[in-house]
């Protein structure tokens, strides 16, 4: 798992890129966001990233703190 936080940062975009071995890979991103007035707790963002990683939008309040979680899945070979 990876989080990565952001605070305060209202309407900004924030990047995410990925390392080799995990650029490309399946993984699921999971945005938390606490602090007063956050309506949103937990939400799946994306399934699979490019080679590039992915972007997300950030609007958060000052009060507020976003983190996200990357979690990599773990693929069988065939």
């Amino acid at each position: 798992m990876v989080p990565v936080s952001f605070v305060g940062a209202s309407s900004a975009t924030a990047a995410i890129v990925f390392p080799a071995p995990f650029a490309a890979q399946p993984v699921i991103v999971t945005q938390v966001v606490t602090g007063a007035g956050a309506a949103v707790k937990s939400t799946v963002l994306v399934s699979v990233l490019s080679a590039a990683g992915a972007t997300v939008r950030v609007d958060l309040t000052a009060a507020q703190t976003m983190t996200l979680n990357v979690h990599w899945v773990a693929v069988e070979a065939s």
